[in-house]
């Protein structure tokens, strides 16, 4: 996890729903372990509360060590950076994407940091007297002024939002609730209960615990938060404590949905005023998973008094069982 003053600052400044920072690293080779990492975020949290608590300090061998490793890498790599900020909001009564972008070429990324100060200094006329997070006191024209000196270039551009199902035969046709529950221009959180059912094998047993899908209970409060992604969503599923999450994507294939390494390519079909995901196609890592040996999915959404309901039954090839049947309903939270 990065802690950044944008995820507390912005929000508050601007009124927005949500503020999401992310940070990566050129190449594949290094930025999938950081990738890696990221899934143990519970075992490095543990780790960064014991460090707060006792304040032990990162051991100099290892930056050291770290650092003598990633030095083969170089010649590899380049010296340009970028930053990219995404906006999404209604312009007109319609959802709307901005997008500012930044290029930083012949190794001035490090310098970026310190625009905001060399712009402020230029203009001082312009600030208030007092002690406060500097936010909107310039326009973003005297930002890009102050980089005038620097190998960097910007660009913006702006789009409506798609709506990741609107091509979907026959999905206008669904029940309100349904259709409700798959517009997400902004996030979006859902919340209500399900009844959770674990495979008994010890595969599935392993393949449950691999995509931290929920413990089996009668009964455990639910909740589900969209939040949109450059061409799909991202769902997060809470399920008590328990969480796991997956990604919607658009391709020219059709909607897939990834899980970790998987992806899995959806058969989505409109059948009796309900909406069915059957799984048509896999991969994992990037490599075809042959049909044989793929999950079977029997997934529906529909309606059921008034009350956007899901059932979800994965079980795993060749007859070795059921790994997760989920099942229950959700309405849309009052505050998203």
């Amino acid at each position: 996890m990065i802690e950044v003053p944008d995820q507390s600052l912005l929000p508050a400044h601007l009124n927005t729903r949500s503020v999401i920072f992310r940070a990566g690293l050129e190449l594949a080779i290094m930025h999938r372990p950081l990738w890696a990492l990221a899934i143990m975020h519970r075992p490095l949290w543990a780790l960064a509360v014991l460090r707060c608590r006792w304040g032990f300090a990162i051991p100099d061998w290892l930056v050291a060590l770290v650092y003598h490793l990633s030095r083969p890498l170089r010649p590899l790599g380049t010296d340009t950076g970028g930053i990219v900020v995404r906006v999404t909001g209604t312009h007109g009564g319609v959802w709307t994407l901005r997008r500012w972008r930044l290029r930083a070429l012949n190794g001035d990324g490090p310098f970026i940091p310190g625009v905001p100060a060399r712009a402020i200094l230029r203009q001082p006329g312009r600030i208030r007297p007092g002690a406060r997070p500097a936010l909107s006191e310039l326009p973003l024209a005297a930002f890009e002024a102050a980089m005038g000196d620097l190998a960097v270039t910007t660009d913006r551009d702006t789009w409506p939002v798609p709506h990741l199902f609107a091509t979907l035969p026959g999905f206008t046709t669904l029940p309100s609730e349904i259709k409700a529950a798959h517009d997400v221009p902004a996030p979006r959180i859902w919340s209500g209960r399900s009844r959770v059912t674990r495979g008994r094998g010890p595969v599935a047993q392993i393949v449950a615990a691999l995509f931290r899908f929920p413990p089996e209970t009668d009964d455990i409060a639910l909740q589900v938060t969209m939040q949109p992604e450059p061409g799909g969503e991202r769902l997060e599923r809470r399920f008590g404590d328990a969480r796991f999450v997956s990604h919607l994507q658009s391709t020219p294939c059709g909607i897939t949905e990834r899980f970790g390494p998987m992806t899995f390519l959806l058969d989505l079909t409109v059948r009796d005023n309900a909406l069915h995901y059957p799984v048509k196609a896999g991969r994992f890592l990037g490599v075809a998973i042959p049909r044989p040996f793929l999950p079977r999915s029997v997934t529906t959404e529909r309606v059921v008094d008034g009350r956007f309901t899901f059932d979800v039954r994965l079980s795993l090839p060749f007859s070795l069982g059921m790994v997760v049947h989920y099942q229950g309903w959700l309405t849309r939270a009052q505050q998203d």
